[in-house]
């Protein structure tokens, strides 16, 4: 019988991870003479280790560290025309990496934050917008350039470059999902601006970034999971605040409590249907080892859940079989059952086709979803199997059995 009256199952949770710190500082010459170079050009050893020991801790998403490849970056040390260069040897270098883990692993490009950094053109010089302009389309058509799957951007300081940057980005065609730089209480207010931003730039996915303890990231983050506006899919998390102290907290209490509650944080975003949790920044092995933690346990309580009403619908339509007379049935879904009750002659058809039934031909009727006109389909003394409190209250129906199962309730009722 078909598990299509089960609970929804929560879908598949990503762990995405960013920088872990130095591939985003700027060095200083005296840490060598090849110091303003950025760590995957002066240091590629060290930084492909440091992105095995990421996918090694179980993240699904890699950033490529290409943080300071970027036009404005390279030009403040006098390295603007390597900056397509280093981009590319970025992204070649996570690529790489992945080729270490055998589950498959995307690699995403960073557009990352140019709030602050000056103009390094020559001769004229553009206004900062227009500078702005063109960093961002270089980037992004580096990014593009070297084989990245998605383009992940991060804030830019302001509603207006954030909306230019999601556009440009949308621009190359990828896949594209983006830092929403806010969380709060009052979310339809305060986020409305941010996102009607990122739903006037196209196809984008938001994760958003949630501060402060792992209560506070939880509510605020599910609030925009469960936003009308459907744009945020996950959440990234903050972790340079309140975190950060346990973690450089002298005894290991400390340490272990920020230890559960990044886990359980996790746990319950992806238990509420964030499709990515992870971190931009501050994202060592140690804490994507957290977050993969949390996502596993999450995956494993939501597929014990959904085995569970799998069973309980199976029982509830073998009872429902049971107490049929044997004669004509009907089974409405969109998925077609893998095995059927014996004894009757089955029609089975989609919800979409449920107003071509003839009525009152039926002797079952199993729906996974109620429909109003379902009662108008059985003859007297048929039975109904279906979900959805509004069966209980349907005039034509008299009910004989309920099933809670945590979600709607089962309900099979006969028709007079």
């Amino acid at each position: 019988m078909s598990g299509e009256g089960t609970a929804r199952g929560a879908q598949r949770c990503l762990v995405l991870a960013g920088s872990s710190g130095d591939e985003r500082r700027p060095a200083r010459p005296e840490e060598g003479p090849a110091w303003y170079e950025p760590l995957h050009i002066r240091a590629p050893g060290a930084s492909r280790k440091t992105l095995i020991e990421k996918l090694s801790a179980g993240a699904d998403v890699l950033l490529a560290p290409t943080w300071l490849t970027h036009p404005w970056a390279a030009s403040r040390v006098g390295e603007g025309r390597r900056s397509r260069a280093w981009t590319i040897a970025a992204v070649g270098l996570a690529r790489e990496a992945t080729e270490e883990r055998d589950a498959p692993t995307l690699v995403a490009g960073p557009v990352p934050r140019l709030l602050g950094l000056d103009d390094g053109t020559t001769g004229r010089r553009p206004t900062l917008e227009a500078s702005f302009s063109a960093a961002l389309r270089h980037i992004c058509g580096t990014l593009a350039e070297a084989g990245v799957d998605l383009l992940f951007v991060e804030g830019q300081g302001s509603l207006a470059g954030w909306r230019e940057a999601l556009r440009t980005a949308v621009d190359t065609g990828l896949p594209v999902w983006a830092e929403l730089p806010f969380v709060g209480r009052d979310v339809g207010e305060d986020a409305g601006p941010w996102l009607e931003a990122a739903a006037g730039a196209g196809d984008v996915q938001l994760l958003a970034v949630v501060r402060g303890s792992a209560d506070e990231a939880v509510s605020g983050a599910s609030a925009l999971l469960d936003h009308p506006s459907g744009l945020v899919g996950g959440a990234l998390f903050d972790v340079s605040a309140a975190d950060d102290a346990a973690d450089d907290a002298a005894d290991d209490a400390a340490d272990d409590a920020a230890d559960g509650r990044l886990e359980d944080a996790a746990r319950r975003l992806a238990l509420a249907g964030a499709s990515v949790v992870g971190m931009a920044d501050g994202a060592t092995a140690q804490r994507i080892t957290w977050l993969r933690a949390g996502v596993d346990i999450a995956e494993k309580e939501s597929r014990e859940a959904t085995e569970s009403a799998d069973a309980t619908w199976r029982a509830a339509v073998q009872l429902a079989a049971d107490r049929a007379p044997g004669g004509r049935a009907a089974w409405i879904g969109e998925v077609r059952p893998d095995l059927l009750p014996e004894g009757f002659a089955w029609t089975v058809v989609p919800a979409s086709e449920l107003s071509a039934l003839p009525e009152r031909t039926y002797l079952l009727v199993i729906a996974s979803t109620w429909h109003a006109r379902l009662p108008d389909l059985l003859e007297g003394g048929g039975m109904i199997l279906t979900r959805g409190a509004d069966a209980l209250r349907a005039a034509a129906l008299t009910v004989s059995d309920v099933t809670d199962d945590g979600a709607e309730p089962i309900v099979l009722a006969r028709r007079a």
